[in-house]
């Protein structure tokens, strides 16, 4: 057996040894190529290999302690040390300085996480890396002369290609070794990375040409060549000892002589990895449960597990795989009328299409029947038709006798939750009408096409669900708008606009809780009420679903309302949570046509197999619709369920300011139950993320932490010790009785192939921006197999969407080996190393009442001064060989004793903090706060918004409510990540005090409440992006004030992250393209530029200048000096209303 060639990345050389990245391991070769040795074998991915110039050593990344930190060995192979103890994201070895002086890129000890600078660790220094002072960098070279050789944002790598952003990579020259830098090749409209100096020239990677390749350059930027010429893949990750230079390109590694006038040559390796990660193995079923489906009569339950369909007993019995057992993803699984076959959907050719699996095996599959990307799917409950509504806003019916397509309705904006009546032959669903925020319900008759509006689209009309009586059609209908002041600044909202409505089918029948006069115990008809029907024991299962479209959003957004599915989180993976096995139907309900006065609520049963046809009177309908005594609030879903309706209520809960994990996000939900009998109304499950009801009404089926319960559907289920026990006891269902085999070869290429094709399905532009995308297809997956880990797929997808050449096309998540886990404590401090040993310099300034940037150093009973001496942590003493942040490894959030001499020796009890990020944010936005207050003595004010989310505009509220009476602003939105609110901060900002409130004693309150007080300047940089790109534009276009700093990110094509892969895996589509009326879509790919550009060059960072902020305080200033300040007005004498005396007559 010939063994398969490797896939490649982060090549270095030193004299005739090559190092390489394959199967998340460094190897070990001959530069000419031949058999290669594996030198590390960790418990974690090890990359970013740097051989120092001796030959001696190998700095690497590894995450063998929860961070990715810097660790070495010798190169030759043997025990490894762990170097760094940064606890940051980033920590990459870039150059050696010397012999035994390492230069590392990272982001530890910054303000914000997209940032990067460069540290020193080794020599005779601390045994910590200790900063260099060159504000942003990212790689680093150095020649000749003291030369150094400085790249920023040169760490793309091909996953943009053809970026011309604000982040595009680029360079400064150091050219005599004086601190003072220039930038290099300024006006070159290209992306560059991998810096290296050989000789008296500059070698780097750039596009400019349109594929990254080899390029080099003279000293002062002149003679620029090209070297390589390739034209599939970029060229990536070069690195160079000074005579050789070598690269990756389409994961082979490739040698260049810098010397010599030959091309390039690719280095035949044989690695001989076992590849274990490409090894068979078995996964937790409720790690990977993804939705479920309950059997029409509650006896089974079908489950999508890791993208493969699987149904089996409630308690008993085996279970069965449905479908391809590998490479293939299964969605929107659910059972049809017979309870014997399965509906789905599935891309067994590539394709998605529907699928209809037999009990005996049989497939059949419908490849006429085109689905672009379905985002429901609703089965009728008698006949073999499902309707579909897909990422077009398409709703049709396809009936599976035949493969025929009827096309029921469409909306620009979107339709959703479609609802199969009891008898099959209406459908409805709600439809947005105009806009994102407004949407009507209508109906459709199966039998004559004839379609009616029930409610109309004056408000946001949403989730439909029929009694199963076929009496009524429920709906949650957004028209309770009471405002709510806002509890910091003036302003309302509707945080709880929901109402549960009825409307009644027919001409005569009755309100759902309109009863004829009884007496107690009897029911309306004067008949001595009977029991209930027995209900079967706990059901069938059904697990969380895919989130209902909603307006574009930004993929940075954390509080984004549909933010990437994770099958951590049982239930994002395929529909709304009542759209599986939950359509508002019942087989065996009786019909509707005359009401039963005995049984208003259609409480009997009979033995009818199929209940008859339905009477629905159209005219009139929009009339007889009635409120629902469900508390006002938010409501997700509504069910009908036989004498009760059954809501998901949304209770309002503060929203998280920083995304959590999903293992760690709390249930969002309860369902509330209406007895429309007695108008009793209970929360029956208090914790819930989905549901789904059984087609008689019998059974209810609801997921929490990953686990599926059934009970009898709107009775409430048992608490205390009745919640625990066997399954048909506590109604628990046993996920432990799947066995789900995973294939890794045949599942990544089904997700690189799905990746691919979710693009072409859900790109922006129909015609891919003229990307050849078919071709792209060809050239990536002709790599898949080179795959080792999963790591190296997801660096494949990343340049596979990179070719699309447009912001936003991410992939996230997936099952990748899990890292250990030993997070490191932050004292929030700058701890350094001097003759006295280890002190305390300066103590960051935070605020006690956020744990995220409370000061460890300044709790109460420790107050830490700067300058104190540390002398050991938990009783071991700190030297110069053992630093206190190797102490605190593993220690982050746990107490810790300091022993410190301030200026007397005590002992301190902290605990430190598991990110230090936050703090130091606070303490940055602190810094320049005052900077500002002191150039303007108070004049003028300073706001930072980080993002455009709940945590941007949060900090945004915070900081501006503080400043906004003084005279002149200054809003800085360099590091923005972006998110969704520009709007909300623009309109703030843009008004204009017209008028003030007077009052007896007290200040003027001007009008309108919030807008500025006088002159405007904004800060912005190249990592301001996304809504943030939005914001410093359409601040320009609303000239509110000048714009300083340099040219934004770029990327202003949205995004709706859903649809994950079998694993996981989220890849994002940009899907939303912006277009201003002045430069129409011109600020995608290239940002947007300051009115006054100003760089902070790297000599300016060493010198602790910050002329951004500076040059946006004089602006601002000068504005003061020219307008003059804003004086309160001279409101004039007040009216005098003295009575006047009488006049004579």
């Amino acid at each position: 057996m010939v063994a398969p060639a490797d896939y490649l990345r982060h090549p270095a050389v030193h004299g005739d040894t090559l190092l390489v990245v394959a199967d998340d391991d460094i190897w070990i070769a001959d530069l000419g190529g031949g058999r290669a040795h594996r030198v590390t074998d960790g418990r974690t991915a090890a990359s970013h290999p740097l051989p120092s110039p001796d030959g001696t050593w190998l700095a690497f990344t590894s995450r063998e302690e929860s961070h990715p930190e810097v660790y070495r060995m010798p190169l030759e192979g043997g025990p490894h040390d762990r170097w760094t103890h940064l606890g940051a994201s980033i920590s990459v070895p870039r150059a050696w300085r010397g012999e035994d002086r390492l230069v590392l890129a990272t982001n530890a000890r910054l303000p914000f996480v997209r940032d990067s600078q460069l540290m020193e660790v080794g020599g005779d220094g601390a045994p910590e890396p200790r900063p260099l002072g060159w504000g942003t960098a990212h790689e680093v070279a150095f020649g000749d002369d003291g030369r150094v050789l400085l790249g920023r944002n040169t760490t793309n790598q091909g996953r943009w290609k053809r970026y011309r952003g604000g982040t595009a990579g680029h360079l400064w020259l150091d050219g005599d070794g004086s601190g003072t830098f220039e930038r290099l090749l300024p006006d070159l409209s290209g992306d560059i990375s991998s810096p290296m100096l050989i000789g008296d020239r500059v070698w780097f990677v750039s596009d400019h040409d349109g594929v990254g390749n080899i390029h080099s350059c003279d000293l002062d930027g002149g003679d620029l060549r090209r070297h390589t010429d390739h034209h599939d893949f970029y060229a990536r990750f070069a690195h160079t000892d000074g005579t050789t230079i070598v690269y990756t390109a389409g994961g082979d590694v490739w040698r260049l002589d810098p010397f010599a006038d030959a091309g390039p040559e690719r280095v035949d390796l044989r690695l001989g990895s076992p590849r274990t990660e490409r090894s068979r193995r078995f996964v937790d079923p409720s790690r990977w449960l993804q939705s479920y489906a309950v059997h029409p009569k509650g006896t089974h339950v079908a489950m999508r597990v890791r993208g493969r369909p699987f149904s089996m007993p409630l308690y008993d019995g085996p279970v069965v795989q449905h479908g391809a057992r590998d490479g293939v993803n299964h969605r929107l699984v659910d059972w049809l009328p017979d309870g014997e076959r399965l509906v789905l959907l599935a891309d067994t050719d590539g394709e998605e299409r529907l699928e209809v699996h037999a009990p005996d095996g049989t497939v059949t599959r419908f490849d006429d029947v085109e689905v672009g990307v379905p985002l429901d799917l609703v089965v009728s409950p008698l006949d073999d038709l499902v309707a579909l509504v897909d990422q077009g806003g398409r709703l049709r019916v396809v009936d599976l006798s035949d493969g025929s397509v009827t096309e029921v309705a469409s909306s620009v904006y979107g339709v959703d939750h479609p609802r199969w009546s009891p008898d099959g032959r209406w459908l409805a669903w709600s439809h947005r009408e105009s806009n994102w925020y407004t949407a009507s319900i209508r109906i459709w008759h199966r039998e004559d096409g004839t379609e009616a509006v029930v409610a109309e689209g004056r408000h946001a009309n949403r989730a439909p669900a029929w009694d199963p009586s076929g009496k009524f059609l429920y709906w949650i209908a957004s028209t309770r708008l009471s405002p709510v002041p806002d509890g910091v600044r003036f302003d309302h909202g509707f945080p709880m606009p929901d109402l549960v409505v009825a409307a009644v089918l027919t001409e005569d029948g009755q309100a759902p809780m309109d009863h004829d006069p009884h007496a107690p115990g009897q029911r309306p008809g004067g008949k001595k009420r009977p029991k209930p029907p027995p209900l079967p024991s706990p059901a069938r299962g059904s697990d969380e679903d895919e989130p209902t479209p909603v307006p574009p959003v930004d993929p940075d957004d954390p509080s984004a309302p549909d933010g990437p599915s994770d099958p951590d989180d049982a239930g994002q993976g395929d529909r709304d949570p009542d759209a599986v096995g939950s359509e508002e139907s019942g087989a065996d309900d009786p019909g509707a046509g005359d009401q039963d006065p005995t049984d208003p609520l259609g409480l009997k049963t009979d033995d009818k197999k199929t209940p008859p046809p339905m009477r629905l009177d159209v005219e009139g309908l929009s009339e007889r619709v009635v409120t629902l005594p469900f508390p006002t609030g938010r409501y997700r879903a509504v069910t009908g369920l036989r004498g009760k309706v059954m809501a998901m209520g949304m209770p309002l809960r503060p929203q998280p300011l920083v995304p959590r994990p999903p293992n760690d996000r709390p249930p969002m939900a309860q369902l509330e139950v209406l007895d429309l009998m007695t108008g009793k109304h209970e929360v029956q499950i208090p914790s819930v993320s989905s549901y789904a009801v059984s087609e008689d009404r019998s059974t209810l089926v609801y997921s929490v932490k990953r686990r599926l319960r059934a009970v009898r559907a709107g009775v409430k289920p048992p608490e205390g010790p009745g919640s625990d026990g066997p399954p048909r006891v506590s109604g628990w269902l046993q996920l432990g009785r799947l066995s789900v085999e995973v294939s890794p070869p045949a599942e990544w290429r089904q997700i690189l192939a799905e990746a691919w094709r979710l693009q072409r399905e859900l790109f922006w532009h129909a015609e891919m921006s003229g990307v050849d995308w078919d071709a792209v297809r060809d050239r990536y997956l002709s790599l898949v197999d080179r795959i080792a880990t999963r790591a190296e797929l997801s660096d494949l997808i990343w340049e596979m969407l990179g070719e699309l050449g447009t912001g936003h096309a991410y992939e996230r998540g997936g099952d990748h080996p899990s890292a250990p886990q030993a997070p490191l404590g932050h004292l929030g401090a700058d701890v350094e190393f001097g003759e006295e040993g280890w002190t305390v310099g300066r103590v960051l300034v935070g605020d006690p009442t956020d744990r995220s940037r409370r000061m460890p150093l300044r709790a109460p009973g420790v107050r830490v001064s700067e300058g104190a001496r540390l002398l050991a942590v938990d009783g071991v003493p700190v030297d110069e060989s053992t630093s206190p942040a190797s102490l605190l490894v593993n220690r982050a959030g746990k107490e810790v004793s300091l022993r410190v001499a301030d200026p007397d020796e005590r002992t301190v009890r902290v605990r430190p903090l598991s990110a230090e990020t936050p703090l130091r944010y606070a303490d940055w936005v602190a810094g320049n706060r005052a900077r500002v207050a002191e150039r303007s003595d108070g004049r003028i004010g300073y706001v930072h918004i980080p993002d455009m989310g709940a945590g941007g505009y949060a900090e945004f509220t915070d900081q501006y409510l503080a400043t906004m009476h003084c005279e002149a602003l200054v809003v800085d939105v360099r590091f923005n990540g972006g998110g969704n609110v520009s709007s909300l901060i623009l309109e703030t900002l843009s008004g204009r005090r017209i008028g003030y409130q007077l009052r007896r004693t007290g200040a003027l309150e001007p009008y309108p409440h919030h807008a500025p007080a006088g002159p405007l300047v904004a800060v912005t940089n190249e990592r301001c992006g996304s809504d943030g790109d939005i914001f410093t534009h359409a601040w320009k276009r609303l000239e509110l004030g000048p714009v300083v700093g340099t040219r934004t990110w770029g990327g202003v094509i949205g995004i709706q992250p859903r649809n994950p892969s079998v694993d996981g895996t989220v890849t994002t589509q940009p899907g939303f393209a912006f277009w201003f009326d002045d430069v129409g879509f011109g600020v995608e790919n290239y940002g947007t530029d300051p009115t006054h550009p100003v760089e902070i060059a790297p000599h300016d960072a060493a010198a602790g200048l910050d002329p951004q902020l500076d040059t946006a305080i004089d602006l601002a200033l000068e504005a003061l000096e020219d307008q003059g300040p804003p004086e309160l007005p001279d409101v004039g004498t007040a009216p005098m209303l003295t009575r006047p005396d009488l006049p004579p007559r």
